[in-house]
């Protein structure tokens, strides 16, 4: 993948090559703790293995973030045993990969905080791109549930992954990021990633590429298509309406203490 054209605020998304290695080790350092971080060996096999897959976000030409992925076929997530390691090969991706399946599978998303969801927008975008281009019938995420440990009393994780704010966004803010891309929540995923703050579970998000029958119809279409193609961010008034599922309203409150 080739680069993104840039937008008015100034953010690009290119293909990661290993020059962009450390730059992507230090956001890791930044974002995560050191036992949720990926090592250079695995940022290695990733982009070996898939470069089209991992897509690196820059403003002012300083990178911002960087989205990793793979295809898979998308009954792979239902097996019994289906947790990150088992689906990315602890992370390397070498053995999961699989070019022939149906879904491109996002392993990993890392953003630095300050840009809001400008970049994690602009590096979810790359991938909708991408499967657009590549007739793929879907996205799919893992998501976290990064607030879980402070409501894990009060709401069952079932609950919790489709509860909603009176502003109408999800209760969760990682998850709420992702409706507001038109990515809707599936279903619980227990004993997910080993996270203290999502107890362990991960929520399984996905999104169907619209044009997917069309592009299998007339192929010559995917790469317009993909070029043309652009994320849509809701607004806070338009997410009441976004999604397939919500348990009523949640009072919105900070548990910080």
């Amino acid at each position: 993948m080739g680069l993104l054209k840039r937008g008015r605020d100034n953010i690009y998304v290119r293909s990661a090559t290993e020059a962009d290695i450390d730059e992507m080790m230090e956001i890791e350092r930044k974002v995560w703790p050191k036992e949720m971080r990926a090592t250079r060996e695995m940022f290695l096999s990733r982009i070996a293995t898939f470069p089209e897959g991992v897509l690196c976000a820059f403003k002012a030409n300083k990178m911002m973030g960087f989205i990793c992925s793979e295809i898979i076929y998308y009954k792979d997530t239902k097996k019994k045993n289906f947790d990150w390691y088992n689906l990315t090969d602890n992370g390397f991706i070498a053995e999961s990969h699989n070019p022939k399946g149906d879904s491109l599978y996002g392993i990993n998303l890392s953003a630095l905080p300050q840009n809001n969801r400008m970049i994690p927008a602009k590096l979810i975008e790359g991938l909708g791109k991408l499967i657009i281009r590549r007739k793929l019938k879907r996205t799919v995420f893992g998501a976290r549930m990064s607030k879980y440990h402070k409501y894990a009393r009060d709401i069952l994780p079932e609950k919790y992954i489709f509860t909603r704010t009176k502003k109408g966004s999800l209760l969760d803010p990682e998850l709420s990021l992702y409706l507001t891309l038109g990515i809707y929540p599936v279903r619980l995923i227990r004993d997910y990633f080993e996270d203290k703050e999502s107890l362990n579970y991960g929520v399984l998000v996905t999104w169907k590429n619209p044009f997917y029958k069309g592009t299998k119809l007339f192929p010559f279409l995917s790469g317009a298509l993909s070029r043309l193609w652009r994320i849509k961010i809701y607004k806070t008034r338009e997410l009441r309406k976004v999604g397939k599922k919500a348990v009523g309203i949640y009072i919105d409150e900070e548990r910080d203490s």
